[in-house]
């Protein structure tokens, strides 16, 4: 659904979907493939399990955005969506023997992948962004920010023994985070422009994956050449 507003300078748009993955890849143990129906020559041909299209996932929930040109070149720009996934089916080795912490003795916990029932890692239910931007003559000024809700993950780590004291639940493992970034540049004329950019202006620490943190506040500038040009004007 789509509705303009402000003579034409105001757009709110709306997006409500449903989806339903089937045949997903997933790594399957000996102990699925037999679920699964698979030949025992084959099963016995594949000790440490095989990846099977057989993961099987569902997605609902809506994106909604508004963009508004408020004149002189400033526009905006905000947007929200609202995930909720959740896996419908899955021959893991998680799925079939799940993890136990023992200080979650009552809370299975998917090591490597999620569980049925649960929310596939790193799929935030709660997620949004805006964006300024100022063009003018010469100047661009653009200041935008993402902000992504609590997901599920895992920490994948294992003890000495390789049991699962440091494992955790999978629920809402991965932390919230906001990155708030600025840009500009000056065009000097048609053949040379300046720019510059700062990205996660909070400096917040965080992992957008679980194991891999982003760098905190950053900034860049250069210069832009173009050479040549349009013969014919």
């Amino acid at each position: 659904m789509e509705q303009l507003a402000w003579n034409g300078r105001a757009r709110l748009s709306a997006i409500f979907f449903y989806n339903r993955f089937s045949d997903q890849i997933e790594s399957v143990p000996q102990d699925g493939l037999v679920t699964l129906g698979v030949p025992q020559a084959i099963v016995d041909s594949t000790p440490f399990g095989a990846f099977v299209n057989s993961l099987a996932t569902r997605a609902l929930g809506a994106e909604s955005e508004l963009e508004l040109n408020l004149g002189h070149g400033l526009t905006a720009r905000a947007a929200y969506t609202y995930l909720d996934s959740v896996v419908r089916r899955s021959f893991s080795s998680d799925e079939l023997f799940p993890s136990f912490n023992p200080a979650f003795p009552t809370v299975p916990i998917g090591a490597f992948s999620p569980l049925v029932g649960n929310r596939p890692f790193n799929r935030a239910p709660h997620t949004g962004s805006f964006y300024v931007g100022y063009s003018r003559r010469k100047l661009t000024l653009t200041l935008s920010g993402n902000f992504v809700g609590r997901r599920d993950a895992s920490t994948f780590l294992f003890d000495p023994t390789f049991g699962p004291g440091m494992l955790l639940p999978n629920r809402n493992l991965a932390a919230a985070y906001q990155k708030i970034d600025f840009g500009g540049s000056y065009r000097v004329n048609r053949h040379l422009e300046l720019y510059t950019g700062m990205e996660n202006l909070a400096s917040q620490h965080y992992d957008a994956a679980p194991g891999f943190p982003t760098l905190p506040f950053n900034f860049h500038s250069g210069i832009k050449l173009t050479l040549g040009g349009e013969s014919w004007k």
